[in-house]
């Protein structure tokens, strides 16, 4: 959904969409993030993920950004937000999400083995 989210951004900003709309979509994209990171935190809590704290720290980070891109995209910066999302969101999917779906999978292995 975070893909669907930025492309439709994306669409909306290459269509000269009203900033009202581009800026309702950040929005939903926003919101989606916060609630996919708290998703991501409890997992990481439920099975002790030991990079837990720096996985969390990175969520922080891009959070922080996150209030700097929306407020870019009020002064008419659609292009740089646009490019610095789909960046950011890319950057986090390989640094941290994909080492947290490695433990997960791992832990799942290790149940199926211990099952059999």
């Amino acid at each position: 959904q975070l893909v669907d989210l930025c492309n439709t951004l994306h669409k909306s900003i290459r269509m000269g969409m009203a900033g009202s709309v581009t800026q309702s979509q950040l929005r939903a994209l926003l919101e989606f993030v916060r609630f996919h990171f708290d998703s991501e935190s409890r997992w990481m809590e439920r099975f002790r993920y030991p990079g837990k704290m720096s996985h969390d720290s990175a969520h922080a980070r891009l959070l922080a950004d996150a209030a700097h891109f929306e407020s870019l995209l009020h002064r008419g910066g659609d292009l740089f937000v646009l490019h610095s999302i789909k960046d950011w969101l890319m950057k986090h999917i390989e640094a941290e999400d994909r080492a947290l779906g490695r433990f997960l999978s791992e832990l799942e292995d290790g149940n199926d083995d211990a099952m059999s």
